[in-house]
């Protein structure tokens, strides 16, 4: 199998099932179900973003999104919950163009969706796709220490726990200490 390009990824962004979730591209009809999640200030406690205010705010931010799919820059999978047949959050694979063969995962789910291991479901599925269908070498992702629930997904995912970064952002008024967890490709089980 071919490995696929950075902007092969972005711009083609295959779809990614696995038992009880779609990983797909984000479409119009997504809107409702972005706000229903983005407008909870549970979910966005730990986010850099700030709580979605109103459907606009969240049609914006998808429209943003489709704009990335179209220019081979970005933009993160949906992850589509297939029983209830409902987008529920987002994953996103951030590989920047720098030739260092790392990227960053970034993630939201739908409080109604958790501790029922979905996220690590995404996760393992977004690290097996970098593993086998690019020439990644390391899959990094960041959270807050206070936020127990993401610690722990990116544990039973695989990542290792690096260390702390201190006060490394400033978002939401103050700079914030965050975990650094990683996998290298040669530590992957699949």
């Amino acid at each position: 199998m071919d490995l696929m390009s950075r902007e092969a990824l972005y711009r083609e962004l295959p779809s990614l099932a696995t038992e009880r979730l779609l990983l797909r591209k984000l479409a119009p009809t997504d809107v409702a179900d972005v706000y229903e999640y983005c407008s909870d200030p549970e979910v966005a406690r730990f986010m850099r973003w700030d709580v979605h205010e109103s459907p606009e705010r969240s049609a914006s931010l998808v429209d943003d999104i489709l704009a990335q799919y179209e220019r081979g820059t970005g933009g993160p999978w949906g992850i589509e919950h297939r029983a209830d047949r409902k987008l529920i959050g987002t994953v996103m694979l951030g590989w920047p163009d720098n030739g260092h063969g790392w990227a960053d995962m970034g993630y939201a789910i739908h409080r109604a969706y958790w501790r029922r291991g979905l996220m690590t479901e995404a996760l393992r599925e977004v690290v097996r796709f970098a593993f086998t269908r690019t020439a990644l070498n390391r899959v990094q992702a960041i959270c807050e220490p206070e936020n127990v629930g993401s610690c722990r997904a990116l544990e039973k995912t695989g990542l290792v726990l690096e260390g702390t970064l201190r006060e490394w952002q400033f978002y939401k008024g103050k700079h914030r200490d965050l975990r650094m967890y990683a996998i290298l490709r040669r530590e992957w089980r699949g």
